[in-house]
């Protein structure tokens, strides 16, 4: 495998899963398969941005020219040098929509680009409930319905408006502390697992994993 590249096989109930980043570490895990949703917009490929990659100027091929063109996933964020080489690429502003926030180091930009429209403008939101509800012991299904109908760049960068709320935070964002499971449990993996195309299955088996509702 080449840096960057991700390399998959089957065993027995399980999919293993390695990773070669560009860094030139290597991350293996492995998610239990369990009845294999297939669907646009989610891709085993997408696994590989499970894990960090370096400080880099070098932007990654797959995310530019191939992820959400080739709907592979419906959003993608980066941490980059180069804003106005993600904005050309995705300059089709009928197709999607890009912001940028500054980050903590000066010269780095966090870059997100998602496709116009809702979740559940590109999921059948209907039978990927049925799915969860066979997989998964339980989630808060109108936490998850609210934020699949919500636009996708406002779900993934934070702040819409909830019900019960004046503002409700992206799942992505706060997914790196507790406040993700605290005010999301599952329903905010579910999301963040649409918003960056990775597998049900991994999705169910991580949120079974942590136990959380």
């Amino acid at each position: 495998m080449g840096k960057g590249t991700i390399a998959v096989s089957k065993q027995n109930d399980y999919t293993r899963v390695e990773i070669l980043r560009r860094d030139g570490g290597k991350t293996v895990y492995r998610y239990k398969t369990q009845d294999e949703y297939i669907a646009p917009f989610l891709s085993v490929e997408n696994l590989r941005y499970y894990v960090s990659l370096n400080d880099t100027d070098e932007e990654d091929d797959y995310l530019l020219y191939h992820a959400l063109q080739e709907e592979k996933k419906v959003a993608a964020s980066f941490w980059t040098r180069n804003e106005k080489l993600i904005r050309d690429v995705f300059s089709d502003h009928h197709l999607y929509d890009v912001v940028s926030k500054n980050t903590w180091k000066e010269d780095f930009k966090t870059v997100f680009v998602a496709r116009k429209g809702c979740l559940e403008d590109y999921f059948d939101i209907d039978s990927i409930i049925e799915w969860y509800d066979k997989h998964i012991a339980f989630y808060n299904e109108g936490v998850f319905e609210l934020m699949c109908g919500e636009e996708i760049i406002n779900v993934l960068t934070g702040g819409f408006c909830h019900p019960l709320k004046s503002t409700m935070y992206s799942p992505f964002i706060r997914f790196e502390g507790d406040e993700v499971l605290r005010d999301f449990g599952a329903a905010g993996l579910m999301v963040s697992g649409l918003l960056f195309g990775y597998p049900l299955e991994s999705t169910a088996d991580l949120i079974n994993h942590l136990i959380i509702y």
